[in-house]
């Protein structure tokens, strides 16, 4: 567990403990008092959470990522299987350049000429 994660942790910890001796004291504190507890206990949440949810929002942003990289890759080996189609090479060939199922190669082959 990293640092940052404990930080969080123990500011949630913190958090629910002040709930807890606030659920447990007299409710003689006025209402704008209750609400600015409350407040209080919102923003310290809050920061417990930011640092994990920035984590999500990152990984989140390197999984699309990854995922565009590889359909952008996945289109260039189609485009360069379908030119080297065309000139005459034979599916094997196509298949073994690319890096393309040879299937894959034929299906390419076949909606080429539809």
């Amino acid at each position: 567990m990293t640092s940052l994660d404990e930080a969080g942790e123990l500011e949630i910890k913190m958090a629910q403990l002040l709930a807890q001796n606030h659920k447990e004291e007299d409710h003689s504190a006025t209402q704008d008092q209750y609400f600015a507890y409350l407040a209080r206990l919102k923003w310290i949440l809050d920061e417990a959470a930011f640092p994990r949810e920035m984590e999500l929002r990152v990984q989140e942003a390197e999984e699309k990522a990854a995922k565009a990289a590889a359909e952008a890759q996945q289109k260039t080996k189609e485009r360069i299987a379908r030119e080297l189609l065309l000139k005459g090479s034979n599916v094997e060939f196509v298949a073994e350049t690319t890096g393309i199922d040879t299937n894959h190669v034929i299906k390419i082959q076949q909606d080429m000429y539809r």
